[in-house]
């Protein structure tokens, strides 16, 4: 692939940033001259210095382009939580090219086709190896050790892209997202205003570089000269290792998923940690849990920190509204979260289906514009079309986030949930009709839903209902099924339970009533199937 141009996008897509050059790379470099000694990145196995930091991304570059990577092509990367993705992720950049963040873990089905859907020119791996595909694979040591080279003299624009997210898609198909450095840029600017990030903070990175939230916590740390310390995959999925390393490494900025910081308030109150340098804890990706955080700060005293909650699809560039959580906030288990207001950089518009603006204390749909607004889906003009759209004739772009919000009479807003049928686990968007296309791709079953469902414990789950074909395999279980779709899904997406039913029942319009399905076959579920 030679590059991305404006035809693989839809008219008029472009970032609100165009034509201002990137702050991104020019801040990264002023930070470079001016805390070179300082450390910038440290994952526990290797600390590099802002210098380090800036060289050995230089070389990244230089070897991308060496290997024939030209500038406005994606590149993979499927690399773990370490200083090498930190590294590797900047030279990307420096080379004018966007990555495209790659679970390791996810199937490689679902690689194969993120690659050749985002016509991905390479993609850089730890340990060598291969992905499936047939794209170029470069070992990120190898490119680490190419001698030093500076970094190409023009650097990206605003308009350029950064990154192409992968979010689950309703239609069974994942789609990209393209963000542009220009929003970044934009959304750093702006949370400036409301935030005293400085040089002595540490942010620890806990988000898989999939996770939109990463980007935050990486520019977040490196674009104010702090310390960025890396939790490894191994360490962010134990919640006392993770506590651990809040406490040694004195963090002073978290984020976090609710429900993964669920875990991390029930180490807290058997093994209290010191997390008196907290200054931010940043809660986002789901609803608020007000309990959590009174239970923090009654297990953790002499902190002092601000919690925060946080709303923001990929499609905004991560954050949409801030809300500092004041002692109202906290108070009660009201099922609806307060999000705050948006942030600077852009506008929020509450409206009915019409998309008229309704009156404040009236639930409508949250559509967003301003400087944060990707570019739009890669290569999906129609999708793309209608979910950025002008409000009136003529006016700006804003994408229709399909999340339900009402303002609140003073002026902030309050999150009501969705309009459609997506769900939030640990963070995670997903679609029930992406998981339902790939059951339906396995054969021999004839209609599925899937439907989100507490657990015992009152944690949310996915149950998949399914109607097995009357010439289907003699013996298909629910076992087989969840194996065989574990070959196409990513783990987050794996239906807690699969249980085989008769009909799966129709709203009048002849849709999957996955209400009704969940209602009728409930005692099912209790009986443990």
């Amino acid at each position: 692939m030679s590059g991305l141009d404006s035809s693989s996008f839809s008219a008029g897509r472009a970032s609100t940033a165009r034509g201002r050059p990137s702050l991104l790379l020019e801040r990264l470099a002023s930070t470079v001259a001016r805390r070179g000694d300082a450390v910038a990145v440290d994952d526990g196995r290797l600390s590099l210095s802002y210098r380090a930091l800036g060289e050995r991304s230089d070389r990244v570059a230089a070897a991308l382009l060496a290997r024939g990577v030209a500038p406005g092509s994606v590149v993979g990367l499927a690399l773990g939580r370490s200083t090498a993705l930190v590294t590797a992720l900047i030279g990307v950049l420096k080379a004018r090219c966007a990555y495209l963040p790659l679970n390791r873990q996810y199937p490689d089905e679902r690689l194969a086709f993120m690659l050749e859907d985002a016509r991905a020119a390479a993609v850089v791996l730890e340990g060598g190896g291969a992905l499936a595909g047939g794209v170029l694979c470069l070992d990120v040591d190898e490119l680490l050790a190419e001698p030093a080279h500076p970094p190409p003299a023009e650097r990206p624009g605003a308009e350029d892209l950064a990154y192409v997210i992968y979010t689950s898609g309703s239609t069974g198909t994942p789609k990209g997202v393209c963000v542009t450095h220009g929003n970044v840029a934009a959304l750093f600017a702006a949370t400036d205003q409301l935030f005293s990030f400085g040089e002595d903070d540490v942010w620890a990175q806990f988000c898989s570089p999939s996770f939109d939230v990463s980007v935050w916590e990486m520019w977040g740390a490196l674009l104010h000269g702090a310390r960025l310390v890396v939790a490894s995959d191994e360490v962010a999925l134990a919640p006392g290792a993770f506590l651990d390393l809040i406490e040694r490494e004195r963090v002073t900025v978290l984020n976090q998923v609710p429900s993964v910081f669920r875990y991390l308030v029930r180490e807290q109150q058997l093994r209290a940690r010191d997390t008196s340098a907290l200054r931010y804890a940043i809660l986002a990706g789901e609803p608020l849990e007000r309990e959590s955080v009174r239970r923090w700060r009654a297990a953790s005293p002499v902190s002092d920190t601000s919690f925060v909650n946080m709303y923001g699809p990929t499609e905004a560039t991560v954050f949409v509204t801030c809300k500092f959580l004041d002692a109202d906030a906290l108070r009660g288990d009201s099922h609806l979260t307060p999000i705050g207001k948006p942030l600077p950089h852009l506008a929020v518009t509450v409206v009915d289906p019409q998309l008229r603006p309704v009156e404040p204390g009236t639930p409508g749909e949250l559509c967003v514009s301003g400087a944060g607004v990707a570019r739009g889906y890669l290569d999906r003009p129609q999708l793309t079309g209608e979910r950025f759209v002008p409000l009136a004739p003529g006016g700006p772009l804003h994408y229709r986030t399909g999340d339900l919000a009402a303002w609140t009479p003073g002026g902030e807003l309050e999150h009501h949930g969705r309009i459609d049928d997506q769900v939030k686990l640990r963070g995670h968007r997903i679609e029930p009709g992406e998981i339902e296309a790939a059951l339906l791709g396995l054969g021999g079953i004839d209609a599925a839903a899937v439907v989100p469902l507490p657990d015992p414990r009152g944690e949310p789950m996915l149950v998949a209902f399914y109607v097995a074909a009357a010439d289907g395999p003699p013996n298909l279980s629910s076992r087989r099924l969840r194996e065989r779709l574990a070959s196409r899904l990513p783990r987050h997406m794996l239906p807690a339970h699969l249980a085989a039913v008769p009909e799966i029942p129709l709203t009048p319009s002849g849709k999957s009533d996955r209400g009704a399905c969940a209602a009728r076959y409930a005692s099912m579920l209790a009986g443990g199937t």
